[in-house]
């Protein structure tokens, strides 16, 4: 009987210590898991990653939208899709894995889609097309005039286009709720018969500091809200 009974003690003693040593092993596991809360930007950007260039989200960790610093994101978020055009406010579980087991030239976190808390529109994201001018300095192009056009492409951060003579690219430097800049204007040399509308266009194209997008409409300030240019979305 003393024999039986020292076995159910026993049993029980080592049942007891597997659920202890389990419980231990599911506490160190749950210490590689935080989680954390992210804005997306609206924009993917393009960046340089372990396999070359490719196209990166930008995160912020700020609580608010306004105050966002934004930086670049190398990894994926399971179950998280990207929406063009929207921030997004997530949270996120991060794991960090075994770094015996991660290459090197992998993430040593995991990350994955908790649950999306915000979504916002983002009406900037509706400058990254092609832009026709039709105004310089609220002076309509002469009919019969080549018109100058303007690509916006955010996600290279870069102005491509033609003045209506000679082919321009060019940095954006400043992009804020209302702001934007261009700088680094490089231009073809091609001479041509008028270049009048050319050389106003340029000019005011470099005193661009503020915009304003109305549907299809797209108007450019300089640093005293003067009008410089105003432009008509294209296909």
């Amino acid at each position: 009987m003393k024999t039986i009974t020292s076995f159910f003690i026993f049993a029980i003693l080592l049942t007891t210590s597997a659920c202890q040593e389990g419980k231990k092993e599911e506490k160190k596991t749950d210490s590689n898991i935080t989680t954390n809360t992210y804005w997306v930007n609206s924009y993917k950007k393009e960046c340089s990653g372990g396999a070359g260039k490719m196209h990166c989200l930008l995160i912020s960790k700020s609580e608010n939208l306004e105050d966002a610093s934004w930086e670049f994101f190398y990894s994926s978020i399971k179950d998280f899709r990207f929406k063009p055009g929207y921030f997004q406010q997530i949270k996120v579980e991060e794991t960090q894995l075994d770094l015996k087991s991660v290459p090197a030239d992998a993430s040593s976190i995991q990350y994955r889609l908790i649950e999306t808390l915000k979504e916002e529109e983002d009406i900037r994201f509706g400058l990254n097309d092609i832009w026709v001018v039709e105004n310089i300095n609220e002076n309509p192009i002469a009919e019969g005039d080549e018109h100058p056009r303007l690509e916006i492409n955010l996600s290279k951060m870069k102005i491509y286009g033609n003045d209506s003579c000679n082919e321009l690219s060019g940095d954006i430097t400043t992009f804020s709720v209302d702001k934007i800049s261009f700088e680094n204007i490089a231009l073809t040399r091609k001479m041509c018969r008028d270049m009048k509308t050319p050389s106003v266009f340029n000019k005011a194209l470099l005193s661009v500091r503020g915009f304003h997008r109305e549907n299809l409409k797209l108007r450019l300030y300089d640093e005293d809200d003067n009008e410089v240019l105003q432009l008509q979305k294209t296909d």
